[in-house]
């Protein structure tokens, strides 16, 4: 056995092909959220009308769908940054997989809510807490990662440190979203869509050994 590398039920290869599966379910489900109006013997205009008064849930949509494609995308490379894995980790992988799967109810939350009057007050905390989640269980992994020497050692220690300021303000960055959501909805919402943006760009590439697998 690799020296070094805590044995556990779950590979890490494994792992990965699990979060890829949930994932993928997560966002199917982001679709469901659009529903398709009632549409038998409808006047142009009628279509029209119905069709338009989608667009909060399309644009409530298209953003977790970047948001969600982008922790994939970047969940890759964060496995690539570890040596190895242990039961803890899979346990916090589980927890942000679990808040993943609530961020297509959040986007239902703010599509219903966006054009009912002062309901958006109740939407956007309610959709912004669930982008909350993930970021701060994210952020939770890595630090573990690192408290656990999981990290791999090819990466410098003020490197590991600079991820885990980046990952928490973040995390923190979205809180404060949600609370400025109470008094500004629609600034709230701007901010939070801006810094969903952010995530377009992908983590750095280093070049560290490839994840092991524990051997048993």
């Amino acid at each position: 056995m690799p020296e070094n590398v805590e044995q556990d039920s779950v590979s890490a290869n494994r792992l990965e092909t699990f979060c890829d599966g949930v994932i993928a379910i997560a966002i199917t489900l982001l679709v469901l959220e659009i529903k398709v109006p009632n549409l038998h013997e409808s006047s142009a205009n009628q279509l029209l009308e119905r069709l338009q008064a989608l667009w909060p849930i399309l644009l409530a949509t298209v953003l977790s769908f970047v948001i969600i494609g982008c922790y994939w995308v970047n969940h890759h490379q964060l496995m690539r940054w570890f040596r190895s894995i242990n039961h803890g980790f899979v346990l916090l992988t589980l927890l942000w997989l679990l808040c993943l799967c609530l961020i297509p109810f959040s986007t239902g939350v703010l599509g219903e809510t966006m054009l009912q009057g002062d309901s958006i007050r109740v939407g956007a905390p309610a959709y912004l807490l669930g982008l909350a989640l993930p970021a701060w269980v994210w952020a939770a992994g890595w630090h573990y990662g690192m408290v656990h020497s999981l990290v791999s050692p090819d990466i410098p220690t003020s490197v590991q440190d600079k991820f885990k300021r980046m990952f928490y303000l973040s995390a923190m960055a979205h809180i404060v979203w949600v609370f400025l959501s109470l008094y500004a909805p629609w600034l709230a919402l701007g901010f939070g869509t801006l810094q969903a943006m952010s995530y377009l760009k992908p983590l750095p590439s280093l070049a560290v050994e490839p994840l092991r697998s524990p051997s048993f």
